[in-house]
């Protein structure tokens, strides 16, 4: 058996990632984030599998809209996947964002 390392303990929403924690299956929608229904049908399918975080991209102003949206229609927590824009960032924080994963410009 693999020895986990310590590490700290982070809540995503009501999930607990880190340490001892149970491993937690995380996965990121394939369709665009302005289609909600889609989306919103694609996070159920993957909770469904037993994913329990969902990554969701947000490139656009009305992508985080559509998010905002989004968040309001499921019982998952979602991360908003951010790329070169702090002000997508604080959009998807203020919008209801469990968690950001933002890769910063180069």
């Amino acid at each position: 058996m693999i020895k986990r390392r310590k590490t700290i303990i982070v809540k995503v929403g009501q999930v607990i990632i880190g340490s001892a924690a149970p491993i937690v299956v995380q996965s990121m929608t394939k369709v665009p984030t302005i289609d909600i229904a889609r989306c919103v049908k694609q996070i159920n399918q993957l909770v469904e599998s037993g994913c329990r975080l969902v990554r969701i991209a947000v490139p656009t102003r009305a992508d985080t809209v559509a998010f905002a949206k989004i968040i309001q229609k499921v019982t998952t927590p979602l991360i908003a996947d951010i790329h070169f824009s702090a002000e997508r960032a604080i959009e998807a924080i203020e919008a209801g964002a469990a968690k950001i994963r933002l890769t910063p410009a180069i």
